[in-house]
């Protein structure tokens, strides 16, 4: 059997929630996203690449999530904000 770093809690949420959040998006997005999860698992545990695991997440968000260039510059250099704030909190010490 392949996986297991993750205990297959994806097979859990499968089990409980797809089909039983009584709105078909919803139900079709979990079921997306339990391929996601599956897939995270087995990159996890040696059984697929990287490059398989990433491919499975841009389609992922290719369908679920729709943003324009803008908002993802934004959300870029949000993050970058925070990295760096998060660094340069690490130095404090230095200061005077």
């Amino acid at each position: 059997m392949s996986g297991g770093s993750y205990e297959y809690k994806y097979n859990i949420i499968e089990d409980y929630y797809v089909g039983k959040m009584f709105d078909r998006e919803l139900d079709e997005m979990l079921k997306d996203l339990i391929d996601v999860l599956h897939d995270v698992e087995w990159w996890q545990s040696g059984d697929i690449s990287e490059e398989d695991y990433r491919e499975c997440v841009t389609k992922f968000k290719a369908k679920w999530f729709k943003r324009d260039k803008m908002k993802i510059k934004d959300f870029i250099e949000k993050e970058f904000n925070n990295k760096k704030d998060e660094l340069l909190s690490q130095f404090k010490y230095l200061e005077d």
